[in-house]
């Protein structure tokens, strides 16, 4: 799968979902959606990821953005696309959302996004899922040397 052109919907604009999004459209990707917990815009043209960025969270972003549609968070999963990432939340891909998931690729930049029971049907679809043990090892791994620094007390020389 070529990167330029192809089209990203993002599940959440947090610190995962948020620098993603500009890396994606950085690498050539049209990021077309983005949801969070209060709302979701869509733009099929691709959104200017760097505005949406500066946009306020929640529900606001999603009023406040006039270069895309309002998208309903639910309707994200059905939008046409070449990659979905959950970013957000645990067992958000349910079967239901399995078996009208709109995209070829899945990248689980969250923790268990998808349900067991989703599994199955992802895999007669043909749709590809890179597992969050893989896709989200390195915040983890830097997570785990932040707690450790944390219960150490100190902190470590930057290089």
């Amino acid at each position: 799968m070529t990167t330029t052109g192809a089209r990203a919907v993002v599940q959440g604009h947090g610190k995962v979902g948020g620098p993603l999004c500009y890396l994606l459209s950085s690498a050539g990707m049209r990021v077309v959606a983005v949801t969070d917990a209060d709302g979701g815009v869509y733009n099929p043209a691709g959104l200017d990821t760097l505005a949406l960025a500066d946009q306020s969270p929640g529900a606001e972003r999603s009023r406040a953005f006039e270069m895309a549609d309002p998208l309903d968070p639910e309707k994200l999963w059905e939008t046409e696309c070449e990659l979905a990432v959950p970013a957000a939340l645990d067992g958000t891909i349910t079967a239901s959302v399995a078996a009208r998931l709109g995209a070829k690729v899945v990248v689980e930049a969250a923790n268990g996004p998808t349900l067991p029971e989703a599994d199955p049907i992802l895999e007669r679809r043909g749709i590809v899922v890179v597992p969050d043990i893989l896709a989200n090892a390195g915040g983890v791994t830097a997570s785990y040397f932040e707690w450790a620094q944390s219960r150490q007390g100190f902190a470590w020389e930057g290089r």
